[in-house]
């Protein structure tokens, strides 16, 4: 079996590829390139795989900006450094770069990052994708909207049918809720299918759209006012324990979150 991770590509819709870090033990991570007719967005860079900017360059020609959803490792991976390299602005809000140097990631080279704020448009020319940052996960955790064609680019942001709420990085419950409702806001409003790209598909037993986030919105909510409580549990991440709970609710297979953090 190998011990390194490989990665595939798998085209999307026109104009959009998956890329899929696949990890020995069958963790898989996924980054997306989204283009338009002037310019590309290479949403996260996955983790340990390298080479990741060359096949994007395999599949267009056009320039590439880099947005990082979130400041934890296996989506600011070791392929930033290439897309630094070749001139590629990366962007990422500030609040997750300081997650980033808390767990002692290089901020290739310091000063390169590009300032990325809620609401900031992307206009790559026939594709509009707006950022709306979400709170929970991390401080800032990022979406891309692509309202035209009913797509949203979420990261770990509403997690991929499971959610970490639980990590020393996350924000309460309550800090997390104004931020999923305010994107069923708008997801509601575009009244077509939407289609949730989020950072590991895997995870998610079927295609997520408007429902899962209606699910998740409602699972925050009980867990606040105290109508739904998970099972508590420990797990064993790099070597530590960390005390939890964890609730499965509709579309959401497993939230594990911390029962301290519920409220600010």
């Amino acid at each position: 079996m190998s011990t390194q991770s490989t990665l595939e590509i798998r085209n999307v819709k026109e104009g959009i590829w998956n890329f899929v870090e696949m990890v020995p033990g069958g963790h898989q991570i996924d980054a997306y390139l989204i283009c338009g007719r002037e310019k590309a967005i290479m949403f996260d860079t996955m983790q340990t795989v390298r080479g990741v900017y060359e096949k994007a360059r395999e599949l267009t020609q056009l320039p590439i900006e880099v947005v990082i959803s979130h400041g934890h490792g296996d989506h600011y991976g070791a392929a930033t450094e290439e897309f630094i390299a070749a001139g590629c602005p990366v962007y990422l809000n500030q609040k997750d770069r300081d997650v980033l140097t808390a767990f002692g990631m290089p901020l290739w080279p310091e000063g390169h990052f590009r300032d990325l704020e809620d609401g900031q448009v992307f206009d790559l020319g026939g594709r509009v994708l707006k950022t709306m940052l979400l709170p929970g996960h991390t401080p800032a955790g990022d979406v891309l909207l692509d309202q035209e064609e009913g797509l949203l680019f979420t990261g770990d942001a509403i997690g991929s049918g499971q959610f970490w709420m639980q990590l020393s990085t996350c924000t309460t419950l309550e800090e997390l809720l104004p931020g999923v409702e305010r994107l069923l806001s708008q997801v509601k409003a575009w009244n077509k299918e939407a289609l949730i790209l989020p950072g590991h598909r895997y995870q998610a037993p079927v295609p997520m759209g408007l429902s899962y986030i209606e699910d998740l919105a409602s699972l925050v909510r009980g867990l606040i006012d105290g109508s739904l409580q998970g099972e508590a549990m420990t797990m064993s991440l790099h070597g530590e324990d960390i005390p939890c709970a964890s609730i499965r609710y509709g579309g959401v297979e497993g939230m594990l979150y911390n029962p301290q953090r519920v409220r600010k």
